[in-house]
């Protein structure tokens, strides 16, 4: 027959023990904060930064539409999405998202390292043409024969190696 068929059951949210109290409310607003950092750092949209910033649904709604917007695998979003306890579906949730952070923080002081090399790199060569242009002036245009004192110093080194035919 080549079909392939499927049996569903929706999947049914255990509620936070204490949907009001301090410790499920933090974590809502923490998992908040920081999918609002993400999302600006990662430059979404004008639209899904006001949704986020104006959420007004409940927590699990949220934790739903975080968890589909991710950068994760297939496999690990699914497994967000199919944990029924919602506050530890939530605090999965925040796990991911900080973990995200911290690449992106990462990715920041790689780039900053890389451009601060590339600056002095860039530098170096600046000061150098700086210098054979002032050599130039002076007329000293082939640079205090650098190439020949490097030759000299290169055949004394291979002089050293050279066996004696004593």
């Amino acid at each position: 027959d080549g079909r392939i068929t499927a049996e569903c059951m929706p999947l049914v949210d255990i509620p936070p023990l204490d949907p009001d109290g301090a410790l499920f409310t933090a974590l809502f607003k923490e998992i908040q904060v920081r999918a609002l950092e993400l999302a600006r750092n990662r430059q979404a949209p004008a639209a899904i930064i006001e949704h986020l910033e104006n959420y007004e649904g409940s927590p699990e709604s949220f934790g739903h539409m975080v968890a589909t917007h991710l950068d994760v695998t297939l496999e690990q979003r699914q497994a967000l999405l199919e944990e029924t306890d919602v506050e530890a579906r939530l605090r999965a949730i925040l796990v991911h998202v900080q973990r995200k952070l911290d690449e992106q923080a990462a990715q920041e002081d790689i780039q900053s390292q890389v451009k601060a090399q590339l600056g002095s790199h860039q530098r170096e060569i600046y000061l150098r043409q700086q210098l054979e242009a002032i050599r130039k002036e002076l007329g000293d245009a082939d640079g205090g024969d650098e190439l020949d004192d490097l030759r000299k110093q290169l055949a004394a080194e291979y002089a050293k190696d050279e066996p004696n035919p004593e």
